[in-house]
């Protein structure tokens, strides 16, 4: 989930894949929840029909979950780079490092925080922590000044 998590931050293209339905929903149902309290903005489909599979050539960012019979029918070239995870084998396949792109103390804590958990809130709150980490400082970064517009604070050197 850790990769999934990333790749939602970098708002990639991601697809999940599984034979069983109920499957290919809880995955894209838990992963819009690890990114709480953001909300995935993009196109968001649980289980897509075979009737709208031309969503997967998408170029915008996108959280699908596509039944294995579907995906079948899908000719990997054309979809392009584009985060895969295989919810039956639990395998992912991804042209992306966005998981070692984000600040390693964020990887590391989290990587420890999820071993220590079970499951359930614990590991909601783990991703949480993670989110805190990575932007909860934001508004160190914005100056405000009476009658102004709000503004970025240049960083030091």
């Amino acid at each position: 989930m850790m990769i999934i998590f990333a790749s939602m931050l970098y708002e990639r293209r991601i697809i999940f894949v599984s034979k069983k339905l109920q499957r290919l929903s809880a995955c894209a149902q838990s992963a819009n929840d690890i990114i709480y309290p953001m909300i995935w903005q993009h196109i968001f489909i649980p289980v897509l029909p075979m009737s709208l599979i031309d969503y997967l050539l998408a170029p915008i960012p996108f959280l699908i979950g596509v039944p294995e019979e579907v995906f079948k029918q899908v000719h990997r070239i054309e979809i392009g780079d584009v985060v895969i995870l295989d919810a039956d084998t639990n395998t992912i396949d991804t042209p992306f490092d966005d998981l070692n792109n984000l600040p390693q103390e964020v990887i590391t804590s989290l990587k420890k925080q999820l071993r220590n958990k079970s499951l359930g809130d614990g590991v909601s709150r783990a991703f949480l922590r993670a989110l805190v980490q990575l932007i909860g400082g934001y508004r160190g970064a914005l100056r405000f000044e009476p009658g102004q517009k709000v503004t970025l604070t240049k960083r030091s050197s």
